[in-house]
């Protein structure tokens, strides 16, 4: 067998190098390029998702125009409330769609002018809108004029909404919180001595330590108490070997579940019932 000369392989040897790294320079300019295309089709895509809801407002807001106009078509009784707050509200409602047109508009153009993207087509469709909401704007204001003549106000024409829905959402999560409270329920079980040691019971009464009786702590401790939505809570797992109620429930809207000299856990069978005294259960169990 023939033997290579050196001196001819070291030009393979530097060949096969640089091969390799062309290579690999142009799977990382690939790589690139794709990067780059994904991005412009986003900012692309971002763009037209932009355009349509600028139309969809436009839209919505010519579909107000029409019924405000249609109410306001003959003269307004004093007296009619639901005329006039069915118009004032869709005008207020205009108005935000008129707000949000301006945002969407303003990020469209930041947008076109960071990505650095040539779209003829896409450059006039935005001056259309923009001279459609200019329309709008016009039209708006001839509309207010003519309500004002009908002893509408400036304020009610103006206000935006989205304050009232703000103090609606406010409500709705006060009377949220305060359905929870109502429905909040707590329980402790433990030993005798560990209820004592949290200072949950307290023992009295009795002569020289003898009949005294367990008693719900006037201060008891609620950090060792778990809370429970009493509307969804039927039962209290224990699994000890012995378990006495202390706290005060009504006898028939309970029971404790008993299986080979253990109770397993404490049954509520009339949820409202049972809760109607106190909202703090306490078990003592051995």
């Amino acid at each position: 067998m023939k033997k290579i000369p050196l001196l001819l392989l070291i030009p393979l040897f530097i060949f096969s190098s640089c091969n390799n790294d062309e290579v690999k320079r142009l799977k990382d300019e690939n790589k690139r390029l794709y990067e780059e295309i994904d991005s412009r089709d986003k900012t692309v895509n971002d763009m037209f998702k932009s355009l349509n809801e600028i139309e969809q407002n436009l839209y919505e807001i010519r579909a107000k125009e029409m019924i405000i106009k249609n109410a306001s078509s003959t003269e307004i009784p004093a007296d009619d409330s639901d005329v006039r707050e069915r118009i004032t509200q869709e005008m207020q409602l205009i108005n935000e769609l008129v707000e949000k047109n301006k945002k969407q508009m303003d990020q469209l153009k930041k947008q076109m002018k960071n990505s650095n993207i040539k779209i003829v087509e896409l450059e006039k469709t935005i001056d259309k809108l923009n001279r459609q909401i200019e329309e709008r704007d016009t039209q708006i204001a001839d509309l207010k004029t003519r309500l004002e003549t009908l002893n509408f106000t400036v304020e009610e024409l103006n206000t935006q909404i989205s304050g009232l829905a703000e103090e609606k959402a406010a409500q709705s999560e006060i009377i949220e919180k305060q359905t929870e409270e109502i429905n909040s329920g707590w329980f402790v079980f433990g030993t005798k001595n560990e209820l004592i040691e949290k200072n949950i019971i307290s023992r009295k009464g009795g002569i020289i330590g003898i009949g005294k009786t367990s008693k719900i702590s006037a201060d008891m401790n609620l950090e060792y108490f778990t809370k429970i939505d009493i509307r969804k809570t039927t039962e209290i797992p224990l699994m000890v070997k012995d378990a006495k109620v202390l706290s005060t429930h009504p006898a028939d809207s309970y029971e404790l579940k008993m299986s080979d000299k253990t109770a397993e856990r404490l049954i509520i069978k009339d949820q409202k019932k049972f809760w109607s005294i106190t909202k703090y259960l306490i078990i003592e169990t051995k």
